[in-house]
């Protein structure tokens, strides 16, 4: 379904230009690619615009649902928010990092198994363990193994969910990185993935706003479809090519700096340092051992 969305936006930005809508069910998403537009929404009315889109109205209706962090509003947003933060300081990040390296640990001692019988792997399907045991043991305590027991309940519900951080930086990795990965250039292809797969960002507006000569009516929902800005010739040089050099290099790969400066400030948002980080030991000792 997912996967379906992702090529519907594709197909209607190359159909119908860069701002456009479709209807969510009921409610009217407007599809915004303009840049210029995008830095009105982003950056110089933001105050305008604090409350995110509206994705699945059930849950934003709902009265439990709708005071999660991903839906709340306003100034319970602002409360939601401050809580979190407090679970995710730099400190208690720290003492994640040993339950995230033994579950690495594991994940390459798997691999070893498999490789000592003379089998190949698919990946797809060890990450999704290593993905559950990450998420299990620093965000919710659980020491279940997931990797040892792919048929857990909670392995099965999260399936579809969380494993393709890790395999997209798998797959794409070019042959030559096994004779010069280091920690830096990991980040850097971990985020040249993140780029290339990037999501997309939703907006609400609070009040009633004008742009251009244009006039939208409060509630209306501005969705930025992220990865087909990456994507687009105008604003990247060989968008389809996977070059970490973009970020770690010397070269400057980005035709028009706002996509750029807005794929550096959202993988600086807070969930970057709970996604990114923990990659690094699997990646690392899966690239010097073993040939992808």
């Amino acid at each position: 379904m997912l996967q379906g969305f992702v090529h519907a936006i594709t197909d209607w930005c190359a159909k119908y230009g860069d701002i456009f809508g479709f209807y969510n069910g009921d409610l009217p998403m407007l599809v915004v690619k303009d840049l210029d537009f995008l830095t009105y929404v982003f950056v110089k009315e933001f105050k305008n615009f604090t409350d995110r889109g509206v994705l699945i109205r059930t849950d934003q209706e709902h009265a439990v649902l709708s005071n999660s962090i991903v839906h709340a509003k306003g100034a319970e947003w602002k409360r939601a928010r401050s809580c979190m933060s407090q679970a995710f300081t730099s400190n208690k990040l720290r003492h994640m990092m040993q339950d995230l390296v033994e579950s690495a640990d594991l994940f390459i001692e798997t691999l070893g198994d498999l490789a000592d019988a003379g089998q190949e792997l698919a990946i797809h399907e060890p990450l999704q363990g290593l993905a559950m045991d990450y998420t299990g043991r620093a965000a919710f305590g659980l020491d279940c193994c997931f990797q040892r027991n792919p048929s857990h309940p909670f392995m099965q519900a999260a399936r579809q969910v969380i494993h393709g951080v890790m395999t997209g930086p798998f797959h794409m990795i070019a042959p030559d990185s096994r004779k010069k990965t280091s920690m830096t250039l990991q980040e850097v292809e971990l985020n040249t993935t993140m780029t290339m797969f990037a999501g997309f960002t939703t907006r609400r507006a609070i009040n009633d706003f004008e742009y251009n000569g244009v006039k939208y009516k409060a509630g209306t929902s501005i969705m930025a479809p992220t990865m087909n800005i990456h994507m687009d010739h105008r604003y990247w040089l060989e968008p389809h090519k996977f070059d970490p050099e973009r970020y770690g290099g010397d070269i400057d790969c980005s035709v028009h700096k706002k996509p750029e400066e807005q794929a550096h400030g959202m993988k600086r948002q807070r969930g970057h340092a709970e996604v990114i980080p923990p990659g690094y030991p699997a990646l690392e000792g899966v690239i010097f051992d073993y040939q992808l």
